[in-house]
């Protein structure tokens, strides 16, 4: 299953965003995630980022996301999300039969 993540990002968070999320990336592949692909959009809403994961199921989602909040370093992830995370679309998909391997 695969989680596709669009981050609206502001102009004044980005940069702390782009910093922070290779820390965040780390904690959740500790978890089992894998992420296919990380954008930055160059047309369209600019400061949008999209993430795709690799993830076990929906379920999964909801585990790491308890686990991190407990982890010493989520209030500071969790502060910088707040500060540049304008809008965030969350959507779980399946492969179609015509997907790459």
């Amino acid at each position: 299953m695969y989680l596709h993540a669009t981050l609206k990002l502001s102009y004044a968070g980005i940069g702390k965003f782009l910093h922070m999320a290779p820390r965040l990336k780390a904690l959740v592949e500790a978890d089992g995630w894998v992420m296919v692909n990380a954008l930055l959009l160059q047309t369209g809403r600019f400061n949008t980022v999209i993430h795709i994961w690799r993830v076990r199921d929906m379920n999964h989602y909801v585990e790491t996301i308890k686990k991190l909040r407990l982890h010493p370093d989520f209030e500071q992830i969790a502060a910088v999300l707040a500060e540049s995370v304008v809008e965030e679309t969350l959507a779980f998909a399946e492969p179609t039969a015509y997907a790459p391997p």
